[in-house]
């Protein structure tokens, strides 16, 4: 289990992601955010992420682990 940053535990399932999230994880800048989406869409595209709600708007695409 992971620890928030209130010391909770939760899983990574509960961990939604979305480009903007990724590049602060990652410490790039938003000059990065096209990088982002073609890694995005390329771990998308192997089956090791999904959306997390099929039906949302473009801007609003949210990405889990494929088990969750």
């Amino acid at each position: 289990m992971r620890q928030t940053t209130k010391g909770k535990p939760h899983s990574i399932n509960q961990n939604n992601r979305n480009n903007e999230s990724l590049r602060e994880r990652l410490g790039l800048d938003e000059g990065n955010s096209a990088m982002v989406s073609r890694v995005i869409k390329q771990t998308v595209e192997a089956g090791l992420i999904r959306l997390y709600d099929e039906k949302a708007n473009r801007k609003a695409y949210r990405y889990v682990p494929f088990w969750a």
